[in-house]
C-alpha cells in the first residue's frame, strides 16, 4: 500500500474524488472514499508517504539478507549497525523528505497553518511574551519527525546489543589468525565458562593448536568464517582433533537469526488443519505438517513404491 500510494498519488487522488462524488455508489462507499480523499490532503500524509517509503525499503532488503541460511550473528550485527547509522543520518534529511512531499502532492502548507491559532490564557503573575510559539512545520518535524527517527534508532540499537553481546562470545573464531595467544586464551575462557557442560577445560589450548594449523596450511584463512572453519574440520578430518571447537563452531552456526522458519511453520499447520480435519490426531498432523514443510525434500522421493507398500498391507489385513 505504501509503495502503491507513492507512485500512484495523483491517480489514487483521482480514483477516490471520482468515487466520493459518484451518487450511484453507495453511502458508505462515498464516505470511505471522502474520508479518505480528505486524509490524503495533507501535506503530512505526503511527507509520511516518502519517509516511510525510503526507510522501509531499506529495511526489506536487510531482513532478505537477514533470513539466509549462511548469515551468522556477526553479520547481523553489522547490518544493524548499518541500519542504525543509516537512520541517524536520515534525521538531517527533513527538507529533502518535504520537498519530495510537496512536489508529489501539490500541497505548500501544513495543517497547523490552515487553523488559528490558540492563545493559552495568561495568569496574573505570568507573560504572555515567555511563550515558545511554532508553527505547523516546527511542530510536524520536533514532534513527529524527530520522535519516530529517535524511537526506530533507539529499537534497533536494542537489538543490535542483543546480537553483539552472543557476538562478543565466540569473537576468537572470527579474529582468531589476528589474536595473540594471550588474547586467544582470555576469549577461549570466557566462552569455556558459559558452556562449562559442553566444553572441557582444554579448550583454550585447541584454539592455540588450531591457529597454528590455519597459518601452517595453504588455504586463504584472512577471511575465514566460523561457518567455513566449520566445513574445514569436516572436510580434513578434524572433528577428532579439535572436539571442542567443533561443538562450539556446531552451537554457533546452529543459532538462527531470526524466526521466520519457526513462523512459516506455523503458517503451513494453520493451512493445513483446518475445518474439514478439526478431528484429525496429533501424530497425523505432525506427520502432514513435516511433509509440508519439507516439499523441497519430499519432492525429490519416488512415493509411488510407498503407496503401492501401504496399499498392499492394508487389503492383507481386510483378507
Amino acid at each position: 500500500m505504501r509503495k502503491a500510494l507513492n507512485a500512484s498519488w495523483s491517480e489514487i487522488i483521482n480514483s477516490l474524488s471520482l468515487i466520493k462524488n459518484n451518487v450511484n455508489e453507495k453511502c458508505i462507499t462515498r464516505n470511505e472514499a471522502k474520508g479518505l480523499f480528505k486524509s490524503l490532503q495533507s501535506l503530512e500524509t505526503a511527507f509520511l508517504t516518502v519517509f516511510w517509503t525510503y526507510v522501509l525499503e531499506q529495511f526489506n532488503i536487510t531482513n532478505k539478507t537477514l533470513q539466509d541460511t549462511v548469515i551468522d550473528i556477526g553479520t547481523a550485527s553489522k547490518l544493524y549497525t548499518s541500519l542504525i547509522n543509516l537512520i541517524r543520518e536520515t534525521r538531517n534529511r527533513f527538507d529533502h523528505f518535504e520537498e519530495q512531499a510537496k512536489t508529489m502532492s501539490g500541497i505548500e502548507l501544513y495543517q497547523d497553518a490552515k487553523s488559528r491559532l490558540k492563545k493559552r490564557k495568561v495568569f496574573y503573575d505570568e507573560k504572555s511574551d515567555t511563550d515558545t510559539s511554532m508553527n505547523g512545520r516546527e511542530k510536524f518535524k520536533i514532534f513527529t519527525f524527530y520522535v519516530v527517527i529517535d524511537r526506530i534508532a533507539s529499537e534497533l540499537e536494542k537489538r543490535r546489543q542483543a546480537y553483539d553481546f552472543y557476538y562478543t562470545k565466540f569473537i576468537v573464531f572470527h579474529k582468531l589468525i589476528s589474536l595473540s595467544v594471550s588474547e586467544i586464551i582470555e576469549f577461549a575462557n570466557k566462552l569455556q565458562e558459559c558452556y562449562k557442560d559442553d566444553i572441557e577445560k582444554t579448550f583454550s589450548t585447541e584454539c592455540i593448536h588450531f591457529k597454528s594449523y590455519l597459518e601452517s596450511s595453504n588455504k586463504q584463512i584472512n577471511c575465514i568464517s566460523p561457518l567455513q572453519i566449520c566445513k574445514l574440520l569436516r572436510e580434513d578430518s578434524l572433528t577428532d582433533v579439535y572436539p571442542n571447537i567443533d561443538i562450539v563452531l556446531r552451537i554457533y552456526v546452529c543459532t538462527p537469526i531470526s524466526n521466520c522458519t519457526t513462523e512459516r511453520s506455523f503458517s503451513c499447520l494453520k493451512r493445513i488443519k483446518n475445518y474439514l480435519r478439526s478431528t484429525m490426531g496429533s501424530e497425523k498432523l505432525n506427520s502432514l505438517a513435516i511433509l509440508n514443510i519439507e516439499a523441497d525434500l519430499l519432492s525429490t522421493l519416488n512415493c509411488d513404491d510407498l503407496i503401492d507398500a501401504f496399499a498392499e498391507e492394508k487389503v492383507e489385513e481386510k483378507i
